[in-house]
This record gives structure tokens, C-alpha cells and sequence, in this order.
């Protein structure tokens, strides 16, 4: 939902609307700020939530999601209530010893000549 509010509001770089697409665009963002010696290091994170170290990132992204619900109804995604729905499934979801994750960021730096 967020990813398709994003693609109506001009925000994404992906055509096919399935993700933002930013990814690819950082190296090139650096550029166009004058960076060189541009460093891509990507990172896997497997995030099971059996791990109570992994309590902040479950809480990361329930707020993150929150966070978003106004702008998701505000772009005729969903309405209000849909969106508090998913969000106490996802609460609720993400709780389960069975629920797995991976993630997969990249950072992405260059320097300033």
C-alpha cells in the first residue's frame, strides 16, 4: 500500500509499481551531488522474531506503517479503516514464533572532492 501511494504521488522510480525503485538510484544521486569513489555494500538480515533482540525492529516498522496511514487513505488506496485493520493484523502477525523475515538494505556513500 505504501509503495502504490508513493507511484500515485510521483514518488517511485519503478515502473512496475511493486517496489520504490530507489535502490538503484542512489549511486546516482551521489553523483549528481559531485560524490566520487562511490561504495555500494549491501547487508542480508534475517530477521526472526523468536529473537527478542529483534523487538525494536517489529516496533520500528509498526511505527513506520502508522506513520503512513494517512497518506496511504489520503491517496485513495485504502480508506482509514482498511489501513487500521492491516495494521493490527501486521501488529499481530509479527508477533507469531513462525512469522520470518529477511531484509535486505544496502548503504551506499561516496566522498566529497
Amino acid at each position: 500500500m505504501i509503495i502504490r501511494a508513493l507511484k500515485l504521488q510521483g514518488g517511485s522510480f519503478s515502473q512496475s509499481g511493486r517496489f520504490t525503485g530507489v535502490l538503484p538510484m542512489l549511486g546516482g544521486f551521489l553523483r549528481e551531488i559531485g560524490c566520487v569513489n562511490i561504495t555500494y555494500v549491501p547487508h542480508v538480515i534475517d530477521l526472526l522474531c523468536r529473537d527478542r533482540s529483534l523487538r525494536g525492529l517489529r516496533h520500528d516498522a509498526a511505527v513506520v506503517f502508522k506513520l503512513f496511514q494517512p497518506f496511504i487513505a489520503r491517496m485513495g488506496v485504502a480508506t482509514q479503516e482498511e489501513v487500521d485493520q492491516l495494521y493490527e493484523q501486521m501488529k499481530f502477525e509479527m508477533m507469531k514464533d513462525d512469522f520470518p523475515r529477511s531484509d535486505a538494505p544496502l548503504t551506499v556513500w561516496g566522498e566529497k572532492p
